[in-house]
């Protein structure tokens, strides 16, 4: 299992923008599961998640979530990132599992 972030292209996969691997799942989890209680949109490590804009609340689940945990803060901080990242140039990313 594993999650790759793409730029979204029309409606499929475009650019390869960022990978986790099953522990980087692991860590960022918590993250996910806030994020999931905040607006039900559930980052799956089976599935597949469009988002074309509203990446403040999974970044603010990414800030909470890292508040709370010490280890693999970079991970965190390198989504976060990647997130800020695609919404000030205005792309919309899709989140696949595998």
């Amino acid at each position: 299992m594993a999650l790759d972030i793409y730029k979204l292209e029309g409606s499929t996969a475009g650019q390869l923008l960022f990978s986790i691997d099953d522990n980087g799942y692991a860590v960022l989890e918590p993250a996910f599961n806030i994020y999931r209680s905040k607006t039900g949109l559930f980052v799956d490590p089976y599935g597949t998640l469009k988002l074309s804009s509203g990446f403040k609340p999974l970044i603010e689940s990414i800030d909470e979530a890292m508040s709370q945990i010490n280890e693999r803060r970079g991970l965190f901080k390198e989504l976060r990132n990647l997130l800020i990242d695609a919404e000030s140039n205005g792309h919309a990313i899709i989140i696949e599992g595998e």
